[in-house]
């Protein structure tokens, strides 16, 4: 009863304000909007649902009082019943409410860190107008992490499709690959598919995830089986597979090759990556045994400090097409590896690749700010 005397105090105060100030709608509301805002604060349900009950009945033309702070503050809670229960209450459900829809990029959705929040507003998405600017999309680990399985990820995928045209589409790619990468699976790749046809075209963007495991790879070539949509190069898939230092994935990426009668495309910096990033030996060997000496230079940046070896070494300057670089040298002389940053010095001075005066100055100011004096 206390509440609802407050209110009625409040309503009055409001009342004497819209008589005495008769301006649009949207002026009218704006006290109500600041009270509801400060009700859905403290999660107050008696005083919300009063307030919206108050504003549905006023026989004006419907006005939705909700704005960004209320929906924000609710969402901040964490709390799914009174979300859905402010978003419920806030619409009369007539045919006038499309003239006051809630902008949907006003949501600051990296706060929609929980998939149940997520759903919530996606029940209630016809309430929301969604303009030509697009939303502000975040990459968001933790909404993406608190899925949990396979069939809510797909769930996921088919509201993403319902809000695609208000996503830019490098965030829809984002989207999905976090998702994928969580929730890798036969299922999952499908319903991308039948979600974003265009964009599950050619899937090179997504080589990184599909070459993460062996497993991961064999659903991938299970689903691209029949499909004559799906298009990829065996470039990225090499450079994903070099990126993990995964021999027999790289092995299972040239046997596909061979089968289909693809072309085993060694890029530019897929020997770089292994060299820096895989930390095996063996996957180098390979790609090297596997060279398309149609590609004019492959360049070598940072040498993995487990790989470097005289072995290496010699393996690599058989090859007139590969070239090193200062950050070789610098990698080299980091880990003290003198001897062989020599080597590769004076082979880059043969193939005149010339270091100049502060490329030196460089490396030995790294040099002395890992090892001082």
């Amino acid at each position: 009863m206390l509440h609802r005397r407050l209110f009625r105090g409040w309503v009055d105060r409001i009342q004497g304000y819209e008589d005495k100030h008769r301006n649009t709608p949207e002026q009218d509301s704006e006290p109500l909007r600041r009270l509801l805002t400060l009700a859905a604060k403290h999660k107050n349900r008696q005083i919300t649902h009063l307030i919206l009950e108050y504003n549905r009945n006023k026989g004006e033309v419907f006005h939705n009082l909700l704005k960004y702070e209320a929906i924000e503050t609710a969402i901040k809670s964490k709390d799914t019943e009174f979300l859905s229960f402010l978003l419920a209450n806030s619409y009369s459900g007539g045919p006038q409410d499309s003239k006051h829809h809630i902008n949907i990029k006003e949501i600051e959705w990296s706060l929609v860190d929980d998939f149940q929040l997520f759903k919530v507003i996606m029940k209630h998405v016809h309430q929301f107008h969604c303009s030509r600017d697009t939303i502000r999309w975040e990459k968001n680990p933790s909404l993406i992490k608190s899925i949990g399985s396979v069939c809510d990820a797909q769930e996921f995928i088919t509201w993403i499709g319902v809000l695609a045209d208000c996503i830019q589409d490098y965030q829809i790619r984002q989207i999905l690959s976090s998702t994928l990468h969580q929730y890798f699976s036969l299922e999952m790749l499908e319903n991308m598919h039948r979600t974003f046809p265009q964009v599950i075209r050619d899937v090179d963007w997504l080589s990184t995830t599909i070459c993460s495991s062996i497993e991961n790879y064999l659903i991938y070539l299970e689903f691209k089986a029949g499909k004559s949509d799906i298009f990829d190069s065996s470039t990225c898939f090499i450079e994903a597979a070099a990126l993990n230092g995964n021999l027999e994935l790289l092995q299972l990426i040239h046997s596909h090759c061979i089968d289909t009668g693809l072309p085993f495309a060694i890029g530019s910096i897929s020997i770089g990556i292994a060299v820096e990033h895989g930390g095996c030996i063996e996957v180098v060997s390979f790609l090297l045994d596997h060279l398309d000496n149609e590609v004019k230079v492959y360049i070598v940046g940072s040498i993995h400090p487990s790989i470097q070896s005289d072995t290496l070494l010699q393996q690599l300057v058989t090859r007139p097409n590969i070239t090193f670089s200062r950050s070789t040298l610098e990698s080299l002389l980091l880990s003290s590896n003198f001897e062989m940053f020599k080597a590769v010095e004076r082979l880059m001075h043969q193939r005149q690749q010339v270091m100049s005066k502060s490329d030196y100055e460089q490396l030995l100011n790294q040099r002395l700010a890992r090892w001082p004096l």
